[in-house]
């Protein structure tokens, strides 16, 4: 059984001088991503996971700066879903897209609920979906589709955070060029400064 109830975990103050602002009951973000930002957040990889050196140097000398938004306004989720189904149709490709037809998830929610194992364990558990954009110029050439949810048992300071990654798409006019890492660097930025 899931009850709503007043958010408790996230707070105003919490986002003091951060990118990531909580507004209206939910999460806000945009971020201008330069080839420095790019640099630092690939050199926090370097050897770990990827030979990140010859990376570095490819996007950073490519292009300048992306603009990476969630859950933008500006483009509403039906543009997006039209724009990807397009190009989809142009390319022969065919999946279903994660972005929600009507509407962003604006709200950061926080549900009750009840452990099926274990019946004297209350939980309970804040969120919010994202879809986040990155735009060349004013135009969007991809989006990353993610949510982050925080939870923790009732009267603990224990908290568990959880990210999950749906789907990361760019155009294939614009794949190659460093967007989709742009798009992780937001995505980090935005799950670190939750976190």
């Amino acid at each position: 059984m899931e009850t709503k109830l007043k958010i408790t975990i996230l707070k105003h103050k919490h986002f003091n001088n951060k990118v990531t602002q909580l507004k209206n009951g939910g999460l806000s973000f945009e971020m201008r991503i330069d080839a420095g930002i790019r640099e630092n957040c690939l050199k926090d990889l370097d050897g770990k996971y990827l030979p990140t050196g010859e990376y570095i140097d490819r996007f950073s000398n490519m292009r300048g700066s992306s603009f990476v938004k969630i859950n933008p306004q500006q483009t509403s989720s039906r543009t997006l879903l039209a724009i990807i189904n397009k190009t989809q149709k142009a390319n022969g490709e065919f999946w279903h897209s994660p972005i929600p037809k009507y509407g962003y998830n604006l709200k950061w929610t926080r549900t009750y609920c009840n452990d099926k194992q274990n019946s004297t364990l209350k939980l309970y558990s804040e969120g919010q979906s994202f879809i986040a954009v990155v735009y060349d110029g004013r135009n969007p050439v991809g989006y990353s589709s993610f949510a982050i949810e925080v939870m923790n048992e009732r009267c603990s300071r224990d908290y568990q955070f959880k990210v999950n990654v749906g789907m990361v798409y760019v155009l294939p006019n614009f794949r190659g060029k460093g967007y989709g890492i742009d798009l992780s660097v937001a995505c980090s930025t935005l799950c670190g400064e939750v976190y």
